[in-house]
């Protein structure tokens, strides 16, 4: 069974933790998932990171379900 999206969850209600990453590597977004976040924001503005890198963190992040 798929699980419900953040947008879901949050409409009915739902605590979820999250994270928000600064650090444009795949490796800290996948310890991320890893540590038990129900969502990531990856964070573009701050930092130097590229929409490339977000994309490969977010393919990290997937894996995990976060």
């Amino acid at each position: 069974m798929k699980s419900q999206s953040v947008k879901q969850q949050l409409r009915s209600g739902a605590r979820l933790n999250g994270c928000w990453i600064e650090a444009f590597s795949p490796i800290t977004a996948e310890v991320m998932a890893m540590s038990g976040y129900d969502t990531a924001m990856i964070d573009l503005e701050h930092g130097p990171g590229s929409f490339t890198e977000a994309v490969v963190m977010m393919q990290a992040l997937s894996a995990h379900q976060c």
